[in-house]
Formats: C-alpha cells, sequence, structure tokens
C-alpha cells in the first residue's frame, strides 16, 4: 500500500507541476500584440524589451536574440502554424555561455544575456517555423567541431517554448559526427533559471545531435507531448549517438507523452548492438540528471535503443517502447525502478548493465513491466563489464542487481577484457503479469488510472 500511495503522489506532483505552467503560456499568447512584423528589422535582430512580438505570415532572415524578461516571440494572431518561418541565410555565435560542452553557441532563436551571469523569466516562443537549412553551411566559418548549432536556446531564461516546428538544424556534411546541432535546447549560463521551462507541443524534425535536450544543474524542463526525428541521411556518414529528448548533467526533466524516433548510428564497426563499446542513438536519454527526473508515457520506435537511463536515478513508467533495433531499454550506473513499459521489437528487452566509468553500483527492480512477442538475445540482461574493457576504460569495477518481481539476480564484475552477463530468456507468468490483474488500467496515452480507486487522472486537452 505504502508503494502504490507513493506512486500516485509522484504521478501527481508530475502532473500538477506540468498544468500549472502550461496555462500561463496559453494566457500569454491570447494577449494583444504591442509590436507586429511583416519583415525583420535587421539580420541579427535583438529584442531587448518587454513585449509581445507578433510575425504576420512570410519568411524571415533573420537570427534573433532576446535579451529582456516577459518577452513573448509568436505568428501573429489568425495565421496557422507553418506560415511564420524564421530561416536566416547565415548565423554567427551569440551564445559563449552554453553549459553544453562549453562551446560558443550560434542559436537561430536565442533568449539569455550571453556573458553576463544573468537570467531571464516569463519568455515565450510560439506559433513559427525555425528552419536550419539555409544556415547550415555558414557553421564552417567558425571551424570544426567548434560551435554548437541550436534551432531555439533558453539559455539561463525560463518560460515557454510551445506549438512550433524547429527543423533541419543539422551541421554541414563534413561536420556530420561533430556533438552539436539541437534543435530545443534549455542550458544554464552558470546562474540556472528562477523557474522552470515548459517545452511542449512542437515537432522537431531533422536534427544532428539532439532534438529537444536540457542541461545543467538547476536547469528544470517539462518535455510534453512534442514529436522528435532525427536526419536519418547522417546515419551513415559518421560516428553519431543521436538522442531525441535529453536530460542531462543535474537538469531536471519531466519527461511526458512524447514520440521519439529514427535515432540510429548506421557507420559500420563503430555502431552497433554493444551500447559499451560503439555508438547507438536514443529515442531519449537521461545522463546524470538530477534527483526528480520522470520518463512517462511516451512512445519510442525505430530508435537503436528506446530508453537510456544512465548514471542517475530517473523514472520511466507507461512507456510505450517499441521495435527499437538493439535495446528497448537501458539501464546503467544507477539506482533504477522501471514500471510498467510495454516493450517490444528489440533484440534485448531491458539491458541492465555497469561499465567501469561511474563509482557506483547498478541496481534495478523490474515491475509489472509487459514484454511482447521475441527477443532474440534476451528479455533482460543483466552484465558488469571489468573496468580494463569498459568503454573509455572507466577505473571501476562494479556488481549488477536485477529483481524482477522477486526473482533476483547479480552480476560479479567479469574478468579482464570480459563482462560477466546474463541473458534471461524466458519468465514465468507472474513476471509479465498484466496489471489488469491486479486492478490496474492503462487508457491510451494521456490518461493513467493507477490501482483503480486510488488516483485518475483525465486527459489533456
Amino acid at each position: 500500500m505504502a508503494k502504490t500511495a507513493s506512486l500516485a503522489l509522484v504521478v501527481l506532483f508530475v502532473f500538477s507541476a506540468v498544468l500549472v505552467v502550461s496555462s500561463s503560456s496559453v494566457a500569454a499568447s491570447d494577449a494583444r500584440c504591442t509590436h507586429t512584423y511583416s519583415a525583420p528589422p535587421a539580420e541579427q535582430w535583438t529584442i531587448g524589451s518587454p513585449g509581445i512580438y507578433c510575425l504576420n505570415a512570410g519568411t524571415y532572415n533573420a537570427q534573433i536574440t532576446i535579451t529582456s524578461s516577459d518577452v513573448v516571440l509568436m505568428g501573429a494572431p489568425g495565421t496557422d502554424l507553418g506560415q511564420v518561418v524564421i530561416e536566416p541565410s547565415q548565423v554567427v555565435v551569440n551564445n559563449y555561455l552554453s553549459a553544453f560542452g562549453g562551446l560558443p553557441q550560434a542559436a537561430i532563436v536565442l533568449a539569455g544575456i550571453s556573458g553576463s551571469g544573468s537570467n531571464l523569466a516569463g519568455v515565450s516562443v510560439t506559433n513559427l517555423v525555425i528552419d536550419g537549412a539555409a544556415a547550415s553551411s555558414s557553421i564552417d566559418n567558425f571551424g570544426l567541431c567548434s560551435t554548437d548549432y541550436a534551432g531555439i536556446n533558453f539559455n539561463g531564461a525560463a518560460g515557454s517554448i510551445s506549438n512550433n516546428i524547429v527543423e533541419n538544424i543539422y551541421l554541414p556534411p563534413d561536420q556530420a559526427g561533430c556533438f552539436d546541432g539541437g534543435g530545443i535546447n534549455g542550458d544554464t549560463n552558470n546562474i540556472a533559471p528562477t523557474e522552470a521551462i515548459t517545452i511542449s507541443d512542437n515537432i522537431v524534425p531533422n536534427y544532428n545531435e539532439y532534438g529537444i535536450a536540457c542541461f545543467g544543474a538547476g536547469v528544470e524542463c517539462n518535455v510534453m507531448e512534442n514529436a522528435v526525428s532525427f536526419y536519418t541521411r547522417y546515419s551513415t556518414l559518421a560516428p553519431v549517438f543521436p538522442a531525441g529528448i535529453a536530460i542531462l548533467y543535474g537538469a531536471v526533466g519531466k519527461v511526458l507523452f512524447n514520440t521519439a524516433s529514427g535515432n540510429e548510428c548506421n557507420v559500420p564497426l563503430i555502431c552497433g548492438p554493444n551500447y559499451i563499446s560503439q555508438d547507438l542513438g536514443q529515442g531519449i536519454l537521461t545522463e546524470e540528471s538530477g534527483a526528480g527526473t520522470v520518463v512517462i508515457g511516451n512512445t519510442v520506435r525505430g530508435n537503436d535503443i528506446g530508453i537510456w537511463n544512465y548514471d542517475d536515478t530517473a523514472s520511466s513508467w507507461n512507456n510505450l517502447v517499441q521495435n527499437n533495433r538493439w535495446e528497448g531499454m537501458v539501464l546503467t550506473d544507477g539506482d533504477y525502478t522501471p514500471f510498467d513499459n510495454q516493450i517490444s521489437g528489440s533484440q534485448i528487452g531491458i539491458a541492465v548493465s555497469s561499465d567501469g566509468l561511474a563509482n557506483d553500483s547498478t541496481e534495478a527492480v523490474l515491475t509489472f513491466n509487459h514484454f511482447i512477442g521475441q527477443f532474440p538475445q534476451a528479455l533482460v540482461q543483466a552484465v558488469s563489464y571489468s573496468a580494463p574493457y569498459a568503454y573509455a576504460f572507466g577505473p571501476y569495477a562494479e556488481p549488477v542487481t536485477v529483481k524482477i518481481d522477486g526473482f533476483l539476480v547479480t552480476v560479479t564484475p567479469g574478468s579482464l577484457g570480459t563482462p560477466s552477463y546474463v541473458n534471461i530468456t524466458s519468465l514465468p507468468g507472474p513476471w509479465i503479469l498484466s496489471l489488469d490483474a491486479v486492478a490496474h488500467e492503462k487508457i491510451g496515452l494521456h490518461q493513467l488510472e493507477v490501482f483503480s480507486n486510488q488516483l485518475r487522472l483525465p486527459s489533456r486537452p
């Protein structure tokens, strides 16, 4: 009963926080325009005072930097999504304090005051198309792998990014293997935002590295009902391991009801099924994320790995993990409790591993997860890599413990150059029992009923 109550409280908290933030962004978009444009005032356009900046239908050759709190940048009332396009012919560096890799950044729309260490609040970007195709070649002006390219970046800024199309944020082909190029980013400029960033109802196709990413201690993102898909043309050009949605390095994310697809790496030898020593794409990645990160109700399909939780305690519940090429879910170097996920169509259902890179054993409690169909390698794999074999030659050797509805497996670190592993290829009935048997019902992807009479959450409109 205590476990049930705890789950209900956490889910209720997640939805309450999201719904409160969501309502404020709707109010902002309904307000009266204070500035209206049919063309950009300059190719390098700085918005430095509060107001509601409305763009009429058309294509805007502009790179926009917002340096004030309480700014709404939006398609003018009466325009439909797709009619207002921001597509610069080239970009310049406009952010020198990105948390992502410490690189300078060229963002098509930036909210933040570069180099100031201060933050913004009440910024909203909505009902726009941000297209990076024309400006992609200008990234070569900055040198190889030296500048991060972004569609929208909130750098030390809080507010909302909603109902946009952010597309074609990829580097030139000669830089396809660089770890840069993301559709929507939320990060810190050494002072974290004072409020959460809500990223909702966006379509993000054709990115180079991340579709949506939040990174840095103190950054909190509500990532809801977005659709992200990788620029698959680049999957064979260079070693890349793209992620559709990523919560990284201290950021806290509530990742709810999104769809992530097509994140694959197809370079021979460099890419492949070994998630420790080869490159793979992930639908959703949490890596060293902050306490309170949850991944709930998402659909991840057609990736190398569906969901990867790495070196944190992120909770993954009620996700549809479908037709991912190698692993449905991977849990590495942390404490995890995946619950009620529906997994099908991968070589391994859930892989639980220690890789030698974090001084932390891996413990996973798998409860009421549904394994559907065939898994040629294993339903569940527990593997511990000895330190000399680990990717990047990590110095640690840690055990892996997996508990599957009461069944316990412990794997100690392997010998030199050889990992220890256990492949679980079949589970008796109680370990794959449908939650219907304990009065749990899943109603679509936008509605959860947890243990029947304890909690009912209506679908979002």
